[in-house]
């Protein structure tokens, strides 16, 4: 068995894999689990620069500090004004890199940022939505 994101990598790293490279500007939300996973945030990396002619745009809290975005272990549920805070102070964070669009593998956080998307002075998508999209 092979994590999807490492199969990923392995097949532009191979040239099996191609992908269309548009001009917008990316910035990356890593899942919370991130820094728990090795070499996890380069191997999303490797796929998000193989979708860009332009540098990946990054924010402060990734990598190894990755920080929810508000929709973790049901604080939305739960905390709701504080998930919604959360949210919010990440999606301003994506757009203070100057990044077209914020790209996030982890459904809960896509969903939640998507919900605060009209709001937000940045778009939101999925990276393998992107991924299958670019496929060349």
């Amino acid at each position: 068995m092979i994590e999807l994101m490492a199969l990923l990598a392995k097949g532009l790293n191979s040239g099996r894999l191609s992908l269309m490279r548009s001009e917008r500007s990316l910035t990356y939300h890593d899942p919370t689990l991130t820094p728990l996973l090795g070499n996890r945030a380069t191997l999303a990396r490797r796929v998000l620069a193989a979708l860009t002619t332009q540098p990946v745009r990054e924010m402060f809290w990734r990598e190894g500090r990755a920080a929810p975005g508000g929709a973790v272990g049901g604080l939305e549920f739960t905390h709701p004004a504080l998930a919604e805070r959360m949210t919010r102070d990440r999606l301003a964070e994506a757009a203070s890199t100057g990044a077209d669009l914020l790209v996030t593998e982890d459904p809960a956080a896509l969903a939640h940022f998507a919900a605060h998307a009209n709001e937000a002075a940045i778009r939101i998508e999925g990276l393998y939505e992107l991924v299958g999209q670019q496929l060349s």
